[in-house]
């Protein structure tokens, strides 16, 4: 078997993994994986309780090697019966809604990464009182 290099993983390119450095690799480091996005949500994926202003976000996008920047469309796509209730902020990482109604809510952002043309879904479910 060969002697490991100090520094962790290192897959050379075309795409794979870019960093190598002592210590390896963790989540502040830069990484760009050929052929795959991906983000991170912030705030919580399910929540319930009162109607009061709900705020989530997505965070850390990782690019692939096509990709040269990206844009975030937030919809509601299940509402209870009788909301009225909109998005705010639709258009940025983070947005938010307002229940007015009880019941399940799913709020969505589909993140679109330019130039690969490859989205990223992610929902998050509110069940209000």
């Amino acid at each position: 078997m060969a002697a490991q290099n100090a520094g962790g993983l290192k897959i050379t390119p075309p795409g794979g993994l870019q960093e190598n450095r002592p210590g390896g690799i963790d989540a502040n480091n830069w990484r760009v994986i050929q052929g795959h996005v991906s983000v991170d949500p912030f705030g919580p994926l399910s929540s319930s309780g009162a109607r009061v202003n709900q705020v989530r976000g997505v965070r850390n996008p990782r690019k692939d090697a096509k990709t040269t920047g990206f844009t975030y469309a937030w919809t509601l796509p299940t509402v209870p019966g009788g909301s009225t209730a909109t998005v705010n902020n639709g258009s940025t990482a983070t947005a938010n809604f307002t229940p007015d109604v009880a019941g399940t809510y799913v709020f969505r952002c589909v993140t679109t990464f330019t130039g690969s043309g490859k989205t990223v879904t992610t929902n998050f479910t509110y069940v209000s009182a």
